[in-house]
């Protein structure tokens, strides 16, 4: 399954989002555009709430956020976790929903004993 990762993010450190698979390897990186978006930070078109997103067609199994080493270094809103089905996944699920209307219609009108 596909995988995508955002969030609106408010920041006094550089930040960093990383994604991974399952074996640990980074997937892929997304840092922000600005040192910090505080709306009384001095970079010129910064803005607090900085939307970051980390996607890869495949899976992914966990995300890292790291900034200030010591905490406190930025605020998240509208994080979004979302799993995307590989078209095969979309075709299994069709195909077992089909089988089981299938079963359930036979069950309802089952063909009569006839001598």
């Amino acid at each position: 399954m596909q995988g995508k990762v955002d969030g609106f993010f408010t920041y006094t450190t550089q930040l960093t989002l990383t994604a991974f698979d399952a074996l640990h390897h980074p997937l892929d990186i997304t840092t922000p555009a600005f040192q910090a978006n505080l709306a009384l930070s001095s970079d010129p078109g910064s803005s607090p709430n900085e939307f970051l997103r980390v996607f890869f067609p495949n899976s992914i199994t966990s995300v890292t956020l790291a900034g200030a080493p010591f905490g406190g270094s930025f605020t998240l809103d509208n994080l979004k976790i979302t799993s995307i089905p590989e078209p095969s996944t979309l075709l299994l699920l069709a195909s077992s929903l089909a089988g089981l209307l299938g079963w359930r219609s036979v069950r309802r009108f089952p063909m009569r004993n006839r001598l």
